[in-house]
């Protein structure tokens, strides 16, 4: 939901009010020719920005909470039966495929922040999943059997769980998640704006500084000026 969620409003269109008209957002609708400005209006949502203002810092809060269930702190979510994608799967541990989810989401919710100015907590997502990556690259990858694997936990009768490997097609999803090219795509449109507002600020300065009027004194006559004042 998060991953989804914010893939759409990273592309929805978006425009600032005008200080002197009070107004300018872009409204959706059915009949726009731009593909998520149509498919908001569907769900009857009309102002992209109000539900960002509304859906970001729920999506932060939601963020908090899945990091909580990373227990031992090894960059990987633990998660117990019947958590996954349909409450089917009965399956406790760590689990590929559900890393796989918490990839993408948090790689698409940090190219929201990003488009949205907010670069600190766009790091701190970046750097999460960044983390995650890892650590399934380095615990569930199987080098013997040439993929991924899940860790998978049974609750026994002993103090112990018992700890056992499993391969699920699912774990695709991993790959899908991590070889987005969607959000390659955003990282150099949010490059690429950053090129442009940086150009335009410099061509201002070279502006102000082509036009700034300058007052210089002769030098015949200051130097007149300095003989007078000196006798």
């Amino acid at each position: 939901m998060i991953g989804t969620s914010s893939y759409i409003l990273a592309r929805a269109p978006r425009q600032e009010k005008s200080k002197e008209e009070g107004k300018g957002d872009t409204v959706a609708s059915e009949h726009s020719a731009d593909y998520v400005t149509s498919l908001l209006s569907k769900v009857g949502i009309t102002d992209p920005s109000n539900v960002i203002e509304f859906v970001v810092p729920r999506m932060l809060r939601a963020v908090e909470y899945l990091e909580s269930r990373d227990v031992d702190n090894d960059g990987l979510l633990e998660q117990s039966h019947n958590e996954d994608w349909m409450d089917t799967a009965l399956r406790a541990g760590k689990i590929v495929y559900s890393q796989g989810c918490w990839i993408f989401g948090l790689i698409h919710l940090s190219v929201l922040l990003s488009k949205l100015g907010k670069s600190t907590d766009a790091t701190r997502i970046t750097r999460l999943a960044d983390k995650a990556i890892e650590a399934v690259n380095q615990k569930l990858w199987s080098k013997e059997d040439g993929t991924y694997m899940d860790i998978q936990r049974v609750c026994s009768s002993g103090d112990d769980d018992k700890i056992y490997r499993l391969l699920t097609q699912d774990v695709t999803y991993f790959l899908i998640a991590i070889t987005a090219n969607t959000v390659n795509d955003s990282f150099k449109d949010i490059v690429q704006q950053q090129q442009e507002k940086k150009l335009q600020e410099q061509e201002q300065e070279q502006q102000q500084e082509k036009y700034e009027p300058t007052i210089k004194i002769p030098e015949l006559h200051r130097r007149r000026h300095i003989f007078r004042h000196s006798t």
